[in-house]
């Protein structure tokens, strides 16, 4: 629900520590499945991690589009 507010009303004091928070999350969420990868094979694991990764610059676009405000 706060990410559907934040998107409705945007604001520096809204965004930046929700997409932090998130990042913080998805990096560790990252971090777990890049540390567990046995039983993929190579495609699967490329394709998950780039899935993963996405994830975080999702994130990390409007924190840097915000500081440059």
């Amino acid at each position: 629900m706060i990410f559907i507010w934040a998107m409705v009303k945007p604001s520096r004091e809204l965004v930046v520590p929700l997409c932090t928070g998130w990042i913080v999350a998805q990096t560790l969420h990252f971090a777990f499945h890049i540390s567990n990868l046995t039983g993929f094979t190579t495609t699967e694991v490329f394709t998950q991690q780039v899935g993963l990764a996405i994830y975080i610059l999702a994130a990390l676009v409007p924190v840097a589009m915000l500081r440059r405000g």
